[in-house]
């Protein structure tokens, strides 16, 4: 054996190492305060996501953190006072599942547990659990908790890996135990490494830690104030095992992974019936799940696999479908059963047993198709059942030729067949491209293929010369309604969870939040566009992750966390605490003094029941007014200036596969809890300008009068209510800017707002950019809702009849408002001449005379010449109050977003019930003559309806039985709105929940039991739609391809 050489040099290393350490440990090197003095300190804050407490810290660790050390050295030395934190993670399921999967091994096999042998421990590791998964180049190969693992299935033998002994290991079972085991050594860890951190504000997370828990909580209450937080049902990865959401923090695999939806078509079986299914009885449907409902005009006929088993299952309407197990099991928890996660299975059937089956299914042009064997189907994706278009698939086309030339299968598929000679129909069929306009030459298969870059145009009827990728959705909606299809969905691909359990899609109650709000997402990528992420790659990642971004599930009911605030049933997930912590960084050394999980003496006396909303309101909202507490005022002044010195982070350092989900959370949160406003920029540069030229009146105009007016605009606009801490921030900037010229009143109000300083002594506001074009955007939606006032009042006032008859007009319920994106051709022509006058002469437009000459000589405005003259005079007087650009052929905005984005402001205001937006190209000469860019032009109409009664059954509300009318295509939403136009009791829609009777007929009829208000009634869906028939005064019910009629009573609940 070699002799290992002399460690001296190596030793003498380590000791410089633990002698400087702890000099910095003695000395507080590292620890870092606000200034309390005013003298301008630079700050450098940069901060690492916090590692998850279930295990040591390893090598990735050490990676990404080095960018942290290494940035808050070269600071230093450049004289920036520089902060660098550290917290640990402990959030979530992983920690709970390990405790308990620990508890069941100790129950199965003993403690210390003997395990069967390695050929049985194989049987048990979970399928797919090496299975490697990359999304993208901002995903690693494996997932976290696979790289934890390491080989081993048994949670015992993972402890042990970690040198941890069988009496050590027994203490695991305890998920607390891992909160106090772990998070000290990851210190310690970090320590010898000599990490530049202010250990004063490290922490743990979960309610564990009070101060923290606190600080969660005012998050989420903040959060759904400001309404990011909501309830309903959605679609999202489930663990069946685990009972809740799994999402990328709860997965053993399948990081990055989310739901597929496709369309399910039901292919009915009918006559002439196969042995399997001689006897009558329910109505039987192979189903087949499509990302191209499209394709369905094109369908020859079904594949099934001969040897795959599949299963016939009862679904909540009576019909059976046939499936295969795995997708029979998502659908159970997506609501297509009677009985949430149960499949009720009728019968086991192999594929061989469904060739042959005659099948009539929606769209094709064949009154009858035909279930054909093909051998490539997987089980793990789909249902098993698969639609055939050939002449959009080249794998659809071999499969059939490989039948007619396989003469085994061909024979065997006849001896099957009750129908024979439809048999060489079916395996020929014309790929001449049924309803796609494509290339007609050469090869059939390189014919019936379409590359993806190549526009495809839709030939049947209903839907001819639309592209493809613009009737996707009618088609599929078209098909659900008529109950030809149904909404599924699936995981993208295998997601497994902690726990062992494969997980499905399922439609749950859950509370999330919603970064799919278009105004959030904005924000959010408004903030991205100003952030350095130091290379292209990632920036187009947090692009592609900002666009992709909807609902994400933010309660849980297993694990470790904070509980909501509002419904304690529920915890905080893992990504959905841990997105502005770093805010609690500033404050955390002067709460918690260093103990981690926060239960020690404060430093300042502060006690956790004390941190109330209010107190963490003070804290991180500047305008927000001083609490009742009884905190010290110094103490809380003492929290503020950290929080106020040390934010925003300067540096976030992250592994890339962070970015599809924590970083962009961290941009959603950051924007929702600290937003900006931009009419008050542009107010206070204007009044600042005033002062400084001396124009006191005209100072006095903008800081109060216009100041005020944009603040009413904004009360008008703030349809769920003003943003309190804007109001704030607009009453003390008003107060600033107002204050040169009445200084009494000022110096008052600077007071109320619990001001410690005089206002004497304040400074003028600082002003963010103003963005111009938002600015005029804003003034042109308050005029077009002026207009619109004007035109209904218009459209209101009787009919002029000699007969003197003054019979008022019926108030109509929808509007159609149209937008131009360029001018009317005779307009175009005006515009141009005037705008190459104007760029030629210097600013400057030639005479009447001289422009009438010119306009006269073009031919095509010789019939206008009566309206052009004085659409130039008033293009000429817009010229001089707000410069050229009147003279641009488009607008600088986009005129129907902006209509959009306000439709609920536009339909309030004019109280009516809808106001669609369309293009004026859409519509009649008339109005593509009376319309243009900036002048929308708007038509009213009454909308027929039948009249339903709605009767509330909760006792002692004063919400009585009313009636309102159901209109063709009127949504659950719809409904509510309508009701609480004629309810004014009702002010928060949310809270309402609408049902129909089980039994239309009868149960109206029925007295309602106290307590047991839903007894014989079925929610209302999002997604359902209301159909009426005018004519015999009858309203049906669409949900995901069922109809129900629901007589003439509904019945509404307020929660």
């Amino acid at each position: 054996m070699t002799e290992r050489k002399g460690t001296a040099k190596l030793d003498y290393l380590r000791k410089i190492e633990l002698d400087i350490q702890e000099k910095w440990e003695k000395e507080k090197t590292f620890e870092r305060d606000a200034p309390t003095t005013n003298k301008v300190e630079y700050k450098y804050f940069v901060t690492f996501p916090y590692p998850y407490m279930n295990g040591r810290l390893h090598l990735g660790h050490t990676f990404s953190l080095s960018k942290c050390e290494f940035a808050v050295g070269y600071q230093s030395l450049k004289g920036r006072k520089c902060l660098f934190p550290f917290g640990l993670h402990c959030t979530g399921m992983p920690i709970k599942a390990c405790a308990d999967k620990l508890k069941r091994e100790m129950e199965l096999y003993g403690t210390p547990p003997q395990f069967p042998d390695d050929e049985e421990e194989e049987k048990e590791k979970p399928k797919g659990s090496d299975e490697i998964i990359i999304k993208d180049k901002a995903k690693g190969k494996k997932s976290k908790a696979v790289a934890k693992a390491g080989s081993s299935s048994f949670q015992w033998d993972i402890m042990r890996s970690l040198g941890l002994d069988d009496k050590e290991i027994v203490r695991f079972a305890n998920a607390e135990h891992w909160l106090e085991y772990f998070p000290p050594l990851a210190i310690k860890d970090l320590k010898k490494m000599g990490v530049k951190v202010d250990w004063r504000r490290s922490f743990i997370t979960t309610d564990v830690n009070p101060f923290y828990d606190s600080f969660v909580r005012w998050q989420f209450v903040t959060l759904k104030e400001r309404k990011k937080i909501k309830f309903g049902k959605r679609y999202t990865i489930y663990s069946p095992k685990d009972g809740q959401p799994c999402m990328d923090h709860d997965r053993q695999t399948g990081e990055g992974v989310g739901p597929q939806e496709y369309t399910l078509i039901k292919m009915k079986i009918v006559e002439p019936y196969t042995a399997k299914f001689k006897s009558k009885g329910k109505n039987l449907f192979l189903v087949a799940a499509t990302l191209r409902p499209e394709t369905m005009f094109g369908q020859t006929n079904c594949w099934v696999r001969p040897d795959m088993k599949y299963v016939a299952f009862e679904t909540a309407s009576g019909d059976v479908f046939i499936s295969t197990r795995r997708s029979a099991r998502n659908m159970s928890f997506q609501g297509f059963t009677k009985e949430n996660g149960v499949v009720p299975v009728i019968m086991e059937i192999l594929g061989q047993d469904l060739l042959g089956c005659a099948l009539s299914a929606p769209l094709t042009s064949y009154k009858i198709i035909y279930a054909l064997p093909m051998l490539t189907i997987k089980e793990d994706k789909g249902t098993g059942v698969v639609t055939s278009v050939p002449s959009d698939a080249p794998d659809d086309i071999a499969a059939l030729r490989d039948i007619k030339k396989k003469q085994v299968m061909f024979q065997n598929f006849k001896k099957r067949s009750d129908n024979k000679s439809t048999f060489i129909q079916l395996v020929s069929p014309t790929c001449d491209g049924i309803y796609y306009q494509r290339m007609k030459e050469g090869n059939p298969l390189e014919c019936s293929f379409l590359n993806k870059s190549r526009s495809q145009i839709m030939l049947v009827d209903g839907y001819k010369g639309q592209k493809v990728q613009d009737v996707k959705k009618p088609i599929q909606k078209m098909m659900v309604e008529k109950g030809e299809a149904m909404i599924y969905m699936e995981p993208e691909k295998q997601v497994m969870s902690r726990s062992a359990d494969e997980c499905v899609v399922a439609l749950c109650d859950q509370w999330y939040l919603d970064y799919g709000d278009a105004e959030w997402k904005k924000q959010a990528t408004e903030a991205l566009k100003s952030l350095e992420t130091f290379c292209e790659e990632t920036r187009r990642n947090f692009e592609a992750t900002l666009a992709w971004l909807q609902e994400h599930a933010c309660s849980r009911t297993y694990g470790l966390g904070t509980r909501l605030p509002w419904d304690e049933q529920w915890l905080i997930e893992s990504l959905s605490d841990s997105t502005i912590y770093m805010a609690y960084y500033t404050v955390a050394h002067l709460l918690q003094g260093g103990v981690l999980n926060g239960r020690g003496d404060s430093p300042l006396g502060i006690k956790p029941e004390q941190m109330t909303r209010e107190v963490w309101d003070f804290i991180f909202f500047k305008t927000a007014p001083f609490p009742k507490t009884d905190i010290p005022k110094e103490h809380l002044q003492k929290l503020r200036r950290e929080f106020e010195y040390w934010y925003p982070v300067d540096v976030r350092v992250s592994g890339k596969d962070l970015v599809p989900n924590h970083l962009s959370y961290f941009l959603y949160n950051h924007v929702a809890v600290w937003p900006k406003d931009n009419e008050m920029n542009a107010g206070i540069i204007k009044t600042e300008q005033h002062y400084e030229r001396m124009m006191y009146k005209e100072a006095l105009k903008s800081g109060f009068f216009e100041f005020q007016a944009a603040k009413d605009k904004y009360r008008e606009l703030a349809i769920e209510g003003m943003h309190r801490d804007l109001v704030f921030q607009f009453i003390e900037r008003q107060t600033l800017l107002l204050a040169p010229i009445c200084p009494h009143l000022c110096e008052y109000t600077w007071g109320l707002l619990v001001k410690t300083s005089s206002l004497m002594k304040a400074s003028w506001p600082a002003a963010g950019p103003v963005d111009e074009i938002l600015v005029r955007s804003s003034q042109y939606l308050m005029e077009t809702a002026h207009d619109l006032r004007l035109r209904l009042k218009a459209y209101m006032l009787p009919p002029k009849n000699k007969k003197g008859d003054t019979k008022p007009q019926v108030k109509p319920s929808h509007c159609n408002i149209y937008v131009a994106k360029s001018y009317p051709p005779w307009q175009h022509s005006a515009l141009s001449l005037l705008g190459k006058h104007y760029r030629s002469n210097n600013g400057v437009l030639p005479d009447n005379k001289v422009i009438a000459g010119e306009l006269g000589a073009l031919p095509e405005l010789k019939k206008y010449m009566k309206r052009v003259m004085p659409f130039v005079a008033m293009i000429k007087e817009n010229l001089e109050k707000n410069g050229p650009r009147v003279l641009d052929l488009e607008l600088e905005f986009d005129e129907r977003t902006v209509l959009m984005e306000n439709l609920v402001y536009l339909t309030n205001s004019l109280e009516l019930e809808q106001i669609d937006v369309l293009f004026a190209t859409e519509a009649d000469d008339k109005v593509k003559e009376d319309c243009c860019p900036g002048k929308p032009f708007s038509v009213f109409r009454s909308e027929p309806g039948v009249c339903v009664s709605l009767v509330n059954p909760q006792p002692s509300n004063g919400l009585f039985s009313t009636k309102v009318d159901i209109r063709q295509g009127d949504s659950k939403d719809n409904v509510i709105r309508r009701l609480a136009k004629v309810n004014r009791l009702i002010k928060d829609l949310s809270q309402v929940k609408l049902m129909r009777y089980e039994d239309p007929v009868l149960g109206p009829r029925r007295v309602p039991v106290l307590g047991q208000e839903e007894k014989g009634k079925l929610p209302i869906s999002e997604k359902s739609v209301f159909h009426v028939n005018l004519e015999e005064k009858r309203v049906t019910l669409a949900d995901n391809g069922l109809t129900v009629d629901i007589g003439d009573t509904l019945v509404y609940l307020i929660h």
